[in-house]
């Protein structure tokens, strides 16, 4: 990762904040077996997912009047994602107990996408009095993803098998989305050395789009051709985001050893993300709300570099089932 900063504190009277970044990533799996449901090897394979992303942001903060913070900016990025399957010889890997491994042929694994984002925000805190801050921020943000065209990764297999020579691709294209986002906040100083809060936000997650899509029903081959017949595609099945509105009460002390805090959480959804057994994901309705209390203590040992502590997540899951019920997890 690659990363730039500038900082003017005396920017017509605010602090300016600019950043830029480049970062890459290479995800490579370990070879690992395929195995059917009469538990036999079929395939040998390793999977390898490459990222590359670049962005900027930059902010302006400002003190209009004694206890008023103002943090106005903008921010961009772009990501690139591509992703290959490399199959090996089974049974010189099988031999070898996948330590010699012989690539045979290479495929995609997932549809390879761009994302990009621009947003603007504006968060501000105001002191009220010697007892409570308030806190409360807006964000916009636009974001488009470009798919590409994509051949099914199991006929893909079957070209790169012999087993047939073509096959339809799966569409790609571009689909963007518009998203307001806020959040709100009290927090109140009980003592020096004690506070409690109270949060909330909006935020809305925009599952991985290559794993939702890229996936397809394919026909019988015609002459070596595999026709597509059905599939998860940007003009027809659109990904749509998962929005949650988060709720959160807590309280913690600071002391000169010991430091706690204990925070309950409550937060619902409209949507949820599925993993299906072929590594692939759906967005499917589901009104499901979380809550929990959650917390921490640290005791740092005096006269020592050492310190101990706990923490703990109690949580419960709970969807609603045919439009009445809770399904409880």
């Amino acid at each position: 990762m690659i990363s730039l900063q500038y900082s003017d504190s005396a920017f017509s009277g605010q602090e300016l904040v600019g950043q830029v970044y480049y970062r890459d990533e290479s995800l490579r799996f370990y070879p690992f077996p395929t195995v059917n449901a009469n538990k036999q090897v079929t395939a040998f394979s390793s999977s390898q997912q490459d990222t590359d992303q670049y962005g900027m942001k930059l902010t302006l903060n400002s003190k209009p009047m004694d206890g008023w913070q103002i943090t106005r900016g903008l921010d961009a990025d772009h990501e690139r994602f591509t992703s290959n399957q490399m199959f090996f010889d089974s049974a010189q890997a099988s031999a070898s107990g996948g330590l010699n491994n012989k690539k045979i042929y290479t495929t995609g694994r997932y549809p390879s996408y761009d994302i990009t984002n621009l947003a603007a925000f504006l968060q501000s805190g105001y002191d009220i009095n010697n007892l409570f801050t308030l806190n409360g921020g807006v964000r916009y943000q636009y974001t488009e993803n470009k798919i590409d065209d994509f051949i099914g990764y199991a006929q893909q297999r079957q070209i790169a098998a012999g087993k047939a020579t073509s096959a339809d691709a799966i569409p790609g294209g571009s689909v963007d989305y518009d998203n307001f986002l806020f959040n709100a906040g009290l927090l109140m100083h009980i003592t020096e050395r004690q506070q409690a809060w109270l949060n909330f936000s909006r935020g809305v997650e925009l599952p991985d789009p290559g794993k939702y899509y890229g996936r397809g029903i394919y026909g019988a081959a015609v002459n070596g051709h595999l026709p597509l017949t059905k599939s998860v595609n940007v003009s027809d099945s659109k990904l749509e985001g998962v929005k949650v509105d988060s709720y959160e009460l807590g309280w913690r002390f600071t002391g000169n050893n010991l430091r706690t805090q204990i925070a309950a959480y409550y937060s619902i959804s409209d949507k949820s993300v599925v993993a299906n057994k072929d590594l692939t994901i759906s967005v499917v309705d589901d009104k499901r709300r979380i809550y929990g209390v959650e917390g921490a203590v640290d005791y740092l040992i005096p006269d020592t570099d050492w310190s101990t502590g706990v923490n703990f997540n109690v949580l419960k899951t709970e969807s609603k089932v045919n439009g009445t019920g809770r399904n409880t997890m």
